[in-house]
C-alpha cells in the first residue's frame, strides 16, 4: 500500500490526544489534520565516549530532502502504538530492538508548512536507545534514509551554529563530514526535548 494512503488517527491539536477520527495521510497533510508520529534516538558509546546517530533523509522525500534529522522517525499508523517504532527502526536502518529497550522522552506538538499546500500538524513522540551495533553495520532497507551521521551530543552545544564533525556512514563507506547548520531539519533543536538528547541517562 501506498503510504500516503494509510490511515492515521486524528489527535485534538491542543492536547495531542485522539479524537475518534481517523484520517488518509495525504488528506492530513493537505488540510492540516494533527496526527501522531515517533521518533527514535539512537545512541552508541564509541571507546568511552556517547555518541548519538542522524539519519540523513533520502532527496527524493518531499520534506526536508537530504537534510539530517533524528535518527528514527514515521508516522503512527491508526490504531498503532509504540511497536511502530520496531517496525521503523527495521525498515528505515535495519536495528532490530524492542519496545523494552527504549526509554520515554516526551510528547510534543510540532507544525511545519511546506509550498504547494503541505501543513503538516504534528505531535510527536519522542523515545532513545543504545545500540551497540557499529554504524558500517546499519542497512537503509525502504530507501528513506542514505545516510546514518555519528556525532558527539556537546559538539551540538558548543557549536553553537556553527558546521559540526561527524563521522559519516552512506551505505558503503565511511567517511569523515562537517555538517552545515543549514543541513539539519527544521526545528530539530528547538524542541523540549533537546537537552534531555545532550544527557547520559
Amino acid at each position: 500500500m501506498n503510504p500516503e494512503d494509510e490511515y492515521l488517527d486524528i489527535l485534538d491539536w491542543p492536547t495531542g490526544q485522539k479524537t475518534g477520527g481517523q484520517v488518509v495521510r495525504r488528506v492530513a497533510h493537505q488540510e492540516g489534520v494533527p496526527h501522531k508520529a515517533m521518533h527514535l534516538w539512537v545512541y552508541t558509546w564509541v571507546e568511552g565516549q556517547l555518541r548519538l546517530l542522524f539519519q540523513q533523509r533520502s532527496f527524493v522525500k518531499r520534506n526536508f530532502p537530504g537534510q539530517f534529522g533524528p535518527t528514527v522517525g514515521g508516522h503512527v499508523a491508526a490504531g498503532e502504538g509504540q511497536e511502530a517504532l520496531v517496525r521503523e527502526a527495521w525498515e528505515e536502518i535495519g536495528l532490530k530492538v524492542g519496545l523494552k529497550e527504549m526509554t520515554y522522552l516526551g510528547y510534543n506538538p510540532f507544525h511545519f508548512s511546506l509550498p504547494g499546500g503541505y501543513e503538516d500538524f504534528e505531535w510527536i513522540e519522542d523515545w532513545r536507545c543504545v545500540s551497540a551495533q557499529r554504524l558500517e553495520d546499519y542497512r537503509f532497507r525502504d530507501g528513506e534514509v542514505i545516510g546514518l551521521a555519528m556525532v558527539n551530543p556537546g559538539d551540538l552545544i558548543r557549536a553553537k551554529g556553527e558546521a559540526i564533525a561527524a563521522q559519516l556512514f552512506d551505505g558503503n563507506s565511511l567517511s569523515e563530514v562537517l555538517i552545515k547548520p543549514n543541513q539539519w531539519v527544521e526545528g530539530l533543536f528547538d524542541s523540549p526535548i533537546f537537552g534531555r538528547l545532550l544527557k547520559e541517562e
